[in-house]
């Protein structure tokens, strides 16, 4: 609407000119008034600028980091590999450009499973003993988390790379069984009891997150996509260790837990 009023203008001007002309010069010919008057064409539409959506899928494995979870010593194991995957997307409303919001969630678990066999002996008040236990035992690891997050393009080369920051809520979770039998020896006497053992830890908190990526084209179909980023997490921490023994019947629970930043 605003170009064709502009180009109505144009061709008013026009018109005027010509007429504040030809009033000028009564001396002028039928021919000069019949002349074609040369028009400026008027500029072409401009382009429609349209929100773009980006929707992705990801699959992968991850390894865990830290110590090994255990419940005894040096009796302990982590995964260390496992499947991940993930969901996400990211869109450029055209009236924010070039600004972003984007967002993902991504679930990952990982498990692992061995023998457990451990030995102990010493003395205790005089008295010698010796303990050794034998079972098996598993371990798994679950994490999700959810990010959404606010970017813009940095303008640099062809990597359609951008910033962003925004906030995660993260969850991890351990989870170590132990099942087998318990022979110990005091003195003279010996005892032979069977034993469960479950472990469980997890944290669920929430923080600000800051991250830079981008997508590098390598030719074809093909390009190179690479991102850093760091987030901490303020949330709640537990740990809770559980024994059962059948004979005599009984359980044992002990429960720690705090606020802790990851």
């Amino acid at each position: 609407m605003r170009q064709n009023s502009r180009a109505l203008r144009l061709t008013l001007l026009a018109g005027a000119s010509v007429l504040a002309l030809v009033a000028a010069s009564p001396n002028a010919s039928a021919a000069d008034m019949a002349a074609p008057m040369a028009k400026k064409a008027p500029p072409p539409p401009a382009a429609v600028v349209k929100d773009r959506w980006s929707w992705w899928i990801e699959g992968g494995a991850f390894g865990s980091g830290g110590g090994d979870v255990n419940f005894a010593g040096p009796v302990g194991l982590k995964p260390n590999w496992g499947g991940e995957g993930a969901i996400g997307f990211d869109w450029q409303a055209a009236a924010f450009a070039p600004w972003h919001f984007s967002g993902q969630f991504r679930y990952g678990a990982a498990t692992k499973g061995r023998p457990l066999a451990l030995a102990v002996s010493g003395t205790a008040g005089g008295t010698p003993f010796a303990v050794t236990v034998v079972g098996n035992e598993s371990l798994r690891e679950d994490h999700w988390l959810v990010d959404f997050a606010v970017g813009r393009d940095l303008g640099v080369g062809n990597a359609n790379a951008q910033w962003k920051f925004g906030v995660r809520v993260a969850d991890l979770r351990a989870k170590l069984t132990a099942a087998g039998v318990i022979s110990g020896t005091v003195g003279g006497s010996a005892t032979t009891t069977p034993f469960t053992i479950v472990e469980k830890s997890n944290f669920l908190g929430a923080g600000p997150r800051l991250g830079i990526e981008g997508s590098t084209p390598l030719g074809g179909a093909w390009s190179f996509d690479w991102l850093a980023g760091a987030a901490a997490l303020f949330g709640h921490r537990e740990l809770k260790v559980t024994t059962f023994t059948p004979t005599p019947p009984m359980t044992n629970s002990v429960d720690f837990s705090d606020s802790g930043t990851v």
